[in-house]
């Protein structure tokens, strides 16, 4: 892109946690309950040299060095743990538990921030912090364990911790049960600008949101041939660590009205986008397919003219337009695509540019100073560094966004000369109310005509299409910095 009932909430999880996941239960509220419990029964009192402390100890050195024959030493043969549905019986399976959890992690430590002991019992407040392999982010959450001790060795041990917290701090959230993730095809002349890049960080970036197809591809007037293109978005998903989850296809070079004559051929311009594209449409899913054109339409176009049956499984969202004004430039460079969307009978929403207006996505701008500030450093820190178009090598996506932004010819004064060496990013902020429709205002209107280049409206037309204008501009661009700090990559759907 150029110039209700009460809510029923659960854990969104993360991948990472499979061998583990039955401990990932949200059971926090237990925590005061234990407390209150333990810490105010008469038999109990504080005293750090008591009998089992040396136990107690003992088995948390296990968790935090690895020693696992030191297990043997204190816990019982008839052992069992207790933790949300979790249940294991016997020192072998705690051993096997306590492994899988290690290798999970980086590092792992639990420290004891207050004990309480008994007869026959201990209630322990520790904090357990680590940084999970696939994510990279640390976290550090409170929690209790109770054990009992039989024969003076630990029996039995039930645990919580403030999962909620962990998860927080590691971006992930709260969503309803049984809620779906949005499945969407993205279609970007990547190489144009800079908003391009942006929009595919961000929306590879909120994996808790999107389930996303994949990224086919389109040459406009600018930004070099296909391959260019091509290039800049393998860049940008090599940037976000997702190389073996994210397929990208080359599309269409020419426009709609050259290349739709040789659309039943065996091969024709576009082909690997526009199949993939009808491909992904049919896949079966209990909601349409989102596809999120953001340069020119000709790849969308083509696939519903080649295959009229997908009309009823897509749900397009194309940034583009001034409308009602003339020119924009991804509406000029195939006017004949958007004209033939305009007449088909397929949900289609238009998330309007309006250059210099507060009232389109060229509100949506960066400054380039926030950029240079909050940036540096985000996303996933590669192994290898990747090259980008600038000839440097790069190790994540947040400082290949400042060189981007550093590195771009001019800036947007805006439409009330209030921001100084700013860039619109347009081709975000379309991601952006796909995943919270509420930071703009749709109206549906009767799909208007384009006649060399300028609109006609169309009031009698029962056809009707959506226009999404108002856009949120402080939301959107704190959500995509709250995006870039908590980035939850997304995974392959297929």
């Amino acid at each position: 892109m150029k110039n209700q009932s009460e809510p029923n909430l659960k854990l969104q999880e993360p991948s990472y946690t499979k061998k583990h996941k039955r401990v990932k239960k949200l059971v926090i509220y237990i925590i005061p309950i234990f407390l209150a419990l333990y810490l105010y029964t008469p038999c109990y009192s504080q005293k750090p040299d008591h009998k089992y402390r040396a136990t107690v100890h003992t088995f948390n050195e296990v968790w935090n060095t690895g020693s696992y024959g030191l297990f043997d030493e204190v816990v019982h043969p008839s052992y069992k743990k207790l933790e949300g549905d979790l249940t294991l019986n016997g020192v072998e399976s705690l051993k096997k538990y306590v492994q899988d959890y290690r290798e999970s992690y980086i590092d792992v430590k639990i420290n004891y921030i207050d004990e309480v002991y008994g007869d026959e019992k201990a209630a322990i407040n520790f904090t357990i912090e680590g940084t999970p392999k696939e994510s990279g982010k640390k976290f550090k959450a409170e929690g209790i364990v109770i054990f009992r001790f039989l024969d003076g060795k630990i029996v039995e041990d039930h645990s919580v911790f403030d999962q909620l917290s962990a998860s927080d701090q590691q971006g992930y959230v709260l969503t309803k049960r049984g809620e779906q993730k949005t499945r969407i095809l993205i279609d970007t002349d990547a190489n144009n600008e800079l908003d391009d890049q942006h929009a595919l960080a961000y929306l590879l970036f909120n994996g808790n949101v999107f389930d996303v197809e994949g990224i086919t591809i389109n040459k406009t007037k600018n930004g070099g041939d296909i391959d260019e293109h091509y290039r800049e978005a393998e860049r940008i998903v090599q940037l976000c660590d997702l190389s073996d989850r994210i397929d990208i296809f080359k599309g269409a070079t020419g426009n709609f009205e050259q290349i739709k004559k040789d659309i039943k051929e065996v091969t024709f311009d576009g082909m690997d986008a526009v199949n993939f594209i009808i491909s992904s449409a049919k896949f079966s899913a209990d909601e349409k397919l989102v596809l999120l054109p953001i340069g020119k339409l000709t790849n969308i176009a083509l696939a519903l003219y080649k295959d009229p049956s997908i009309a009823s499984q897509i749900r397009i969202v194309w940034l583009g337009s001034n409308y009602p004004e003339s020119g924009e430039y991804n509406q000029e460079d195939d006017r004949a695509a958007l004209q033939y969307l305009l007449d088909s009978n397929v949900d289609f929403e238009i998330v309007l540019v309006r250059y210099d207006q507060s009232t389109g996505t060229d509100a949506v701008k960066a400054f380039l100073s926030d950029i240079q500030e909050i940036m540096p450093g985000k996303g996933p820190l590669l192994s290898s560094p990747i090259m980008g178009r600038d000839g440097m090598e790069y190790l994540n996506f947040g400082d290949y966004s400042v060189s981007l932004f550093e590195k771009i010819e001019e800036y947007d004064d805006g439409y009330d000369e209030g921001y100084d060496q700013a860039r619109a990013l347009f081709d975000m902020a379309a991601v952006a109310i796909v995943k919270n429709p509420s930071w703009a205002v749709p109206i549906q209107i009767p799909s208007p005509k384009l006649v060399d280049g300028v609109w006609e409206d169309r009031p009698g037309n029962s056809r009707m299409i959506t226009i999404w204008q108002n856009f949120e501009r402080e939301k959107i661009i704190s959500d995509f910095y709250k995006t870039m700090d908590n980035f939850v990559l997304v995974e392959k759907t297929k």
